[in-house]
């Protein structure tokens, strides 16, 4: 059985490549202490990536929204430490990626439940990384534009006028 940071680091350099592959410019913070795995620059905004090491569980892959302080100490992201979560579980071969939120396990739902329930179940095909790739290359944001100013744009820089 494999080390649980190994297994970590094989998801997070399938992630990395899933991003370089896809065009996107990726930064890694140095040292340890971050919140995040990797920065993704999309070209219009800078995401804040945590990669997690799904499980399969009953039809599901599970993994965790916490992270590690110690080997008996689990902490929540607080808000605007991460952005997105992405999941790598060996045995399918799909990522996929979803925006960061609280709680302290996150499920994707591959089988149809036993009793049919619908509600709240977040479906696995709904998140995969190449439908969340299109979202962030389709992204673009509005120019903003100090007011008062007449900006014109030369070189692929805003500058102002006069």
């Amino acid at each position: 059985m494999e080390a649980p940071f190994k297994r970590g680091n094989i998801s997070e350099a399938l992630v990395l490549a899933r991003y370089l592959k896809a065009g996107f410019m990726v930064s890694t913070p140095f040292g340890v202490g971050a919140p995040y795995d990797m920065i993704v620059d999309t070209g219009a905004a800078l995401l804040r990536v945590q990669v997690k090491t799904g499980r399969l569980r009953n039809g599901t892959i599970e993994f965790e929204t916490r992270r590690a302080r110690s080997r008996t100490l689990r902490d929540g992201y607080k808000d605007n430490e991460v952005d997105y979560f992405v999941i790598c579980c060996s045995g399918v071969e799909e990522t996929y990626a979803l925006k960061a939120e609280g709680g302290v396990c996150g499920k994707l739902r591959l089988k149809p439940t036993g009793n049919n329930q619908q509600m709240f179940v977040r479906w696995a095909e709904d998140y995969l990384f190449e439908k969340y790739v299109e979202e962030l290359k389709a992204f673009v944001p509005p120019l903003a534009v100090p007011e008062g100013k007449d900006w014109v744009v030369q070189d692929s820089n805003q500058r102002p006028t006069g």
